[in-house]
């Protein structure tokens, strides 16, 4: 069998695998999206060239000194480095408008929120409905921040950016 098939069977493999168990375990709310997903992903699956690592104190050298606060750690869905950059990158940059699609529980959009500017809007996507689903925003439901967060139940691939103001 050719090298390069049997790699790309690997991967898909792999990646089922993981991404399926994960998410049935976590009994992640709409994983029947996910699957479908999933699915679509591996089937127009192509690998991707090696990404250079590129150190993020080279891009912003002053970044470590950002000040960053989590007033809600353990409920952003991501990697503890991840979560570390991201509000790094929210204090440092501080910018004015962050949409963060998929929003589950709301971690990720409380701490990137919380560590933007007073005026900054966030604006956070999901499929699902808090109504059916109550745990969805419930990060950020009755904090300080809620009044900056919209939660807009709308599906990512249709969402008209015209609103935002994003480019």
């Amino acid at each position: 069998m050719n090298k390069i098939y049997c790699a790309y069977l690997w991967h898909i493999v792999r990646f089922f695998t993981y991404s399926l168990l994960v998410s049935f375990l976590n009994h992640t709310p709409g994983r029947h999206w996910a699957i479908i997903d999933l699915i679509k992903v591996a089937l127009e699956y192509e690998p991707m060239p090696a990404i250079p690592v590129v150190d993020l104190t080279d891009l912003y050298p002053r970044i470590l000194e950002a000040p960053i606060i989590s007033s809600k750690p353990g409920y952003a869905s991501a990697q503890a480095s991840e979560i570390m950059v991201l509000a790094l990158l929210a204090s440092y940059l501080k910018p004015r408008l962050i949409v963060e699609i998929g929003t589950q529980r709301g971690g990720t959009t409380l701490l990137l929120t919380e560590n933007s500017l007073p005026e900054t809007r966030t604006i956070t996507p999901d499929i699902l409905s808090p109504n059916e689903y109550p745990e969805i925003g419930s990060a950020f439901r009755g904090s300080r921040w809620e009044k900056q967060i919209i939660l807009q139940r709308d599906d990512s691939r249709t969402f008209d950016w015209a609103p935002t103001g994003a480019r």
